[in-house]
């Protein structure tokens, strides 16, 4: 029986969650100190490598095996695949059981819920963008900032440029780079200042 415990910093003590899977029957524990977020998780590869059909994984709480609730159906799934029995102590989840395996849809059902909250946000913040008049600014990203240095620096006016691609003034200067600031400041110095003319009286 394999067990699994982490823990999201170095100062935290794993002691609480490796009693609790000794306790449960584990006899051999993979233990970490890292944020569920780190994609580097070595000894959960190092344990997902080690699982053989008819081995049981245990963990102290579902939050220590998964960042979200679609990465725990992905391992949920692949663990019922290789005919692996999961037990979470803290929720007392095993999907041996049918009750175990009702969780198995509920995550699937919590999973697709953060595919659409997701979607919807991202579909929201676009509208917000459009609505607020910034949407031009998107064009930054896609740009080629190359042929942009090489109008300015030939003397053609920010504003002639945005007016000329169709885009705010304000997108332009934050596709400006420091360097290229400097040389626009530095060539604008240069420029001979405009006399006025002398009225006649």
């Amino acid at each position: 029986m394999l067990g699994y415990a982490r823990v999201s910093t170095r100062d935290q003590n794993l002691g609480l969650q490796v009693e609790a899977l000794e306790r449960f029957g584990c006899n051999h524990i993979f233990t970490e100190k890292l944020s569920a977020t780190s994609k580097n998780r070595v000894e959960l590869a190092k344990l997902w490598k080690e699982l053989r059909p008819g081995d049981t994984l245990a963990v102290w709480k579902l939050d220590r095996l998964a960042r979200n609730a679609r990465e725990m159906l992905n391992r949920m799934h692949e663990l019922d695949d290789r005919k692996v029995r999961f037990v979470s102590l803290t929720e007392s989840i095993d999907t041996a059981t049918a009750a175990g395996k009702l969780m198995l849809a509920v995550l699937s059902a919590m999973a697709q819920f953060e595919r659409d909250l997701t979607s919807e946000r991202t579909a929201a913040g676009i509208r917000r963008v459009q609505n607020s008049g910034k949407a031009h600014d998107a064009w930054t990203k896609k740009f080629d900032r190359a042929v942009m240095r090489k109008a300015l620096l030939g003397g053609e006016t920010i504003d002639a440029f945005a007016k000329r691609h169709g885009v705010s003034r304000s997108a332009v200067y934050k596709a400006l780079d420091e360097p290229l600031r400097r040389k626009l400041a530095a060539a604008a110095k240069k420029q001979p200042k405009r006399r006025g003319r002398k009225l006649k009286r």
